[in-house]
C-alpha cells in the first residue's frame, strides 16, 4: 500500500519498504528491509512509499504533534553528548526515546537498567546491547553484556542494581541509559549519584517536574527536560502479562542443568534462599546468564536450573522474587 506522511504504527505488525521512503523511529529503511514491531508497541515512521504492511494491530494512524515535537527536542538536547541517561515514571515514553536516539546514531550501545521490563535480555537483569538500526523496543536484540540484579524492583538489591550499573557503563563506548521508573525522591537521588559516577554529560529528564530535578543539578549534571508524548499507561495487569512474556522468551531453549557440591552458590539479599522457581543467574568471566531453580538438596549441595548456558556451572547467584514454572510449563521440558 501506499503511505504518505506521520503515522503511527501499532503492533504486532511488519513493515516492508518496497520502494520510496521509510524511516522508523529516526532510522531510515533500504528497499526491501523489513522491521518488526511487537506487541503492545506503537512506532513513528514517516513515509513516501510503497510499504507492504501486516499485522494485527490496526491501519496506520496519524501521528500527534505532541510525538513528534518530543522526538525534535530530545535529539536536539542530545546532539554532540556522548553519554546519556534518560529518567521519568513508568510509561513516559523512556524506552522509545532512547531508540530514536540510538536509530539516529546519538550513541553505539543503549544500556538498560529497568530490571522489571528488560526487553534486551531478561526481567531481573541490567543489560547492554549494540542492536542494528532501525531498532524498536521490545524487538530481538543479542545483549553484550548482562548483570543479575536480582528482582523485578531496584530496591530489591540496591547494592546489586549501583554494581550493575557501574560495570555496564564501563565500557568506555557511547551510550544511553534507558532506566526504570523509579522516580521517588530515594530513586531519583541513587540514579543522580550513578549518573555522576558514570560521567553522564545529558540527564534527560520525561515528564518530571522542576523540583524532582534536584538531585542532578546538586551533582552538576547537565539536565533538559521533555514532555512526555502521547504513551498510553499501561495497568498493573498489563506490566505483569508483559514481564511473563518476557520470562517465556528466556525460558524457551533453557535446559536442565544439575550442579554439584563444587558449585558457589551465593544469594543477593536477606530473602533470597534457593528454593524452585527461584529467579536466579549463571555466572561465568563477568557475565551472567538468566536460570531459575528447579530443585535445591542443602544437604548433598546439589542445585538443579533451568538455563540456556551452555558452560561449565561454578558460580550460581540466588535472586530474591520467585517465579511459577508451572504457567511455563508448555515451552519448558
Amino acid at each position: 500500500m501506499r503511505l504518505v506522511g506521520e503515522l503511527l504504527v501499532v503492533g504486532p505488525a511488519s513493515l516492508k519498504l518496497i520502494d520510496g521512503r521509510l524511516e522508523v523511529l529516526g532510522a531510515e529503511m533500504s528497499p526491501g528491509g523489513l522491521v518488526v514491531i511487537p506487541a503492545g508497541r506503537q512506532v513513528v515512521i514517516i513515509t513516501d512509499g510503497d510499504v507492504e504492511l501486516s499485522g494485527a494491530g490496526g491501519a496506520p494512524r496519524p501521528v500527534p504533534e505532541r510525538s513528534i515535537k518530543v522526538f525534535m527536542e530530545a535529539l536536539e538536547a542530545a546532539r554532540g553528548k556522548n553519554r546519556l541517561m534518560i529518567v521519568g515514571p513508568p510509561d513516559a515514553g523512556k524506552s522509545t526515546i532512547a531508540a530514536y536516539l540510538y536509530n539516529k546514531e546519538i550513541a553505539d550501545l543503549i544500556v538498560t537498567t529497568d530490571v522489571g521490563q528488560n526487553e534486551i535480555y531478561c526481567p531481573g537483569f541490567e543489560s547492554s546491547a549494540s542492536p542494528g538500526r532501525p531498532f524498536v523496543p521490545g524487538s530481538s536484540a543479542t545483549a553484550l553484556r548482562s548483570c543479575f540484579v536480582g528482582g523485578f524492583s531496584p530496591t530489591v538489591s540496591v547494592s546489586s542494581y549501583s554494581q550493575c550499573f557501574d560495570r555496564l557503563t564501563a565500557s568506555g563506548k557511547r551510550f544511553i541509559v534507558d532506566t526504570d521508573g523509579w522516580t521517588s525522591p530515594e530513586g531519583l537521588a541513587l540514579k543522580a549519584r550513578l549518573a555522576q559516577q558514570a560521567a553522564a554529560d545529558l540527564v534527560l529528564a520525561v515528564g518530571l517536574k522542576t523540583e524532582e530535578l534536584r538531585p542532578f543539578i546538586d551533582f552538576g549534571l547537565d539536565v533538559a527536560s521533555v514532555e512526555p508524548g502521547t504513551v498510553r499507561s499501561k495497568t498493573r495487569y498489563e506490566r505483569r502479562l508483559h514481564r511473563d512474556r518476557l520470562l517465556a522468551r528466556c525460558l524457551m531453549g533453557a535446559r536442565q542443568v544439575r550442579a554439584g557440591p563444587d558449585v558457589k552458590v551465593i544469594t543477593l539479599s536477606e530473602q533470597s534462599r534457593p528454593v524452585r522457581g527461584q529467579l536466579a543467574a549463571v555466572s561465568s568471566n563477568d557475565q551472567d546468564y538468566f536460570a531459575v531453580i528447579t530443585r535445591y538438596n542443602e544437604r548433598e549441595q546439589v542445585i538443579g536450573l533451568l538455563t540456556s548456558y551452555e558452560g561449565p556451572v561454578s558460580l550460581v547467584k540466588v535472586g530474591a522474587v520467585r517465579i511459577n514454572l508451572e504457567a511455563f510449563r508448555g515451552i519448558i521440558g
